[in-house]
């Protein structure tokens, strides 16, 4: 099973760690719930480097999961009427 379809309705927010050069850092959390509906959060590290095009070079990931309850989610969203998503914090 790959990811999108195991990680159903993924809401994922990037906050900008550090970076120089070429490399950027970033400290990721994200939620989402299978498709039994049961929630997790997940969060992490991750590290990235791009070549001389922009393109990303390397990818590296640190990043654990943690079984939620609905209502302990942290990051909430409602569609809009131009289909686009509206996303806050609980």
């Amino acid at each position: 099973m790959d990811k999108w379809n195991k990680e159903l309705d993924y809401r994922l927010k990037n906050e900008l760690w550090a970076f120089g050069g070429n490399r950027i850092a970033v400290r990721i959390e994200y939620e989402w719930h299978d498709d039994s509906g049961q929630w997790s959060r997940s969060s992490g590290n991750e590290n990235w480097e791009f070549d001389e095009l922009g393109y990303m070079k390397f990818r590296f990931a640190s990043i654990n999961d943690l079984p939620i309850q609905e209502s302990d989610r942290k990051f909430l969203s409602e569609r809009k009427s131009d289909g686009l998503r509206t996303f806050w914090k609980k």
